[in-house]
């Protein structure tokens, strides 16, 4: 059986743009922290960089207003799915 690390995902969430941070166990730095807006082009970044990561992602969010939304919806589209916020990689 094929080891596939998980990929922690944190998403600190604002009006308009968000921080987004990817790690693995041990605290490895897969990326470092980078913004990504809320628009058509930086949702569709993100999905793509997430994929691009690879192992076993999970994506966790906070629920802030309602600027949250357009990320979970992206994140749906994009494969991922999010319950409450917390968001989870569809293999």
């Amino acid at each position: 059986m094929e080891y596939n690390p998980i990929t922690a995902v944190g998403i600190d969430v604002s009006k308009g743009k968000s921080t987004v941070a990817v790690r693995r166990p041990g605290g490895e730095v897969v990326l470092t922290p980078f913004q990504m807006n809320h628009d058509a082009s930086g949702l569709s970044s993100l999905i793509k960089t997430l994929r691009g990561v690879g192992g076993e992602i999970r994506v966790v969010m906070e629920h802030t207003g309602m600027y949250w939304r357009p990320i979970a919806l992206t994140t749906e589209k994009g494969r991922l799915f999010c319950q409450r916020g917390q968001c989870y990689a569809h293999p």
